[in-house]
């Protein structure tokens, strides 16, 4: 059932007849971030990958995949096990104390 979610979800976004809602304050901190202090953001999801993308590419406010430098989800491992925020960290080469996850 959830494959056919999703089959379901990217047409309605290719037909661009779907658009991911975003609250005005998260996309205006988000490029705040980004383009003014020059924060790489990373986005780390329960979702699958390729969905987080399509969400993300049609929003009320645009491509915000534009603003983001990678995707990550769980084939890295559970969101509630350490060891998976530790994979992250590693593949994107900073310190732990160097990472922030927002939820």
């Amino acid at each position: 059932m959830t494959l056919l979610r999703f089959h379901m979800w990217f047409d309605g976004y290719k037909r661009e007849r779907l658009e991911t809602p975003i609250y005005s304050d998260v996309a205006i901190q988000i490029q705040k971030w980004r383009c003014e202090q020059e924060i790489k953001l990373f986005v780390m999801s329960n979702g699958w990958v390729e969905a987080t993308k399509r969400f993300l590419g049609r929003t009320n406010h645009g491509d915000l995949n534009l603003l983001i430098e990678d995707h990550f989800d769980t084939s890295m491992g559970s969101l509630t096990e350490p060891s998976t925020f530790k994979k992250v960290t590693d593949k994107l080469q900073l310190p732990p104390g160097q990472v922030l996850y927002l939820t």
